[in-house]
């Protein structure tokens, strides 16, 4: 993908998802976390993809990487959980190599965070990130921790009390 501006966030429920745009989601965070990072495939592969509350953001740019020249290439990804507690969780939040610094993984914080923004919203970041998370209203709660061996805080962003 060529440096350029962040195209349309799609969202959909896994019974939503065309099967095609589920093999890129998983390929591109199974690139960024496995490959990239070295977490184990089975901690990325944990099930909650497939349950019917969790909400998947995506954008797409061009790339003839899965078959015809055309074909849209996942280039951001992110989930979000919605548990039964009213505490919706953002996670999975990841960029293909070829489009960072393009303002994807902004542009897919900016509409989860707006489509949530009446609920608290709770993180795993990466230490990493925290910066590009507190732009969005995040706020470090507890103590840092290792994750997959890779340093994290939580972190929650409260409900906007506006209107």
């Amino acid at each position: 993908m060529n440096a350029q501006s962040p195209t349309a966030v799609h969202r959909a429920s896994v019974a939503d998802l065309d099967p095609r745009d589920l093999y890129r989601i998983l390929w591109l965070r199974l690139s960024v976390f496995v490959i990239e990072q070295e977490c184990p495939p089975e901690s990325e592969l944990d099930g909650r993809d497939l349950e019917p509350s969790t909400r998947h953001y995506w954008i797409t740019g061009e790339s003839d990487e899965f078959g015809e020249k055309g074909e849209r290439e996942m280039v951001g990804y992110l989930r979000v959980l919605c548990d039964s507690d009213a505490t919706v969780h953002i996670g999975r939040v990841c960029v293909a190599k070829s489009a960072r610094g393009t303002g994807v993984g902004r542009e897919l914080m900016r509409v989860a965070v707006d489509d949530f923004s009446g609920a608290p919203i709770e993180m795993s970041a990466q230490t990493h990130a925290l910066g590009f998370y507190r732009s969005f209203g995040f706020v470090e709660h507890g103590e840092p921790y290792r994750e997959e061996g890779i340093p994290h805080v939580a972190m929650r962003r409260e409900p906007d009390r506006t209107g």
